[in-house]
């Protein structure tokens, strides 16, 4: 199961859920074997607290996936500490993602 907020991608190899709350995602990452994320503090703390060493993949400013890179600059302070095992953007090397376009009003 993943919590994948609203999209229109559908997976073929887990469960999409737009939103879990609060007490059910932690009780799901106290289950799971391993736990991906982006690099929110709250998702990582959650997952450290659980015990697990979580998977993180920062949401990038040059993507549009975030206003500023205070995720990249987390996901890899905790790296260097060993606390988390931070995942690269390398996965869009070759073709980034479409920003989405806003409509305009009126």
């Amino acid at each position: 199961m993943a919590q994948t907020g609203v999209s229109t991608y559908q997976p073929c190899n887990f469960v999409p859920v737009p939103w879990l709350e609060p007490a059910e995602l932690e009780l799901l990452v106290e289950r799971s074997r391993y736990v991906v994320c982006h690099a929110g503090s709250g998702l990582i703390s959650g997952a450290l607290r659980a015990g697990r060493r979580p998977l993180v993949l920062a949401r990038l400013q040059r993507y549009g996936e975030h206003f500023d890179d205070h995720q990249l600059q987390l996901s890899t302070r905790l790296g260097e500490l060993g606390l988390v095992v931070q995942l690269t953007d390398s996965i869009y090397s070759r073709r980034p993602p479409r920003r989405r376009r806003r409509a305009r009003a009126g």
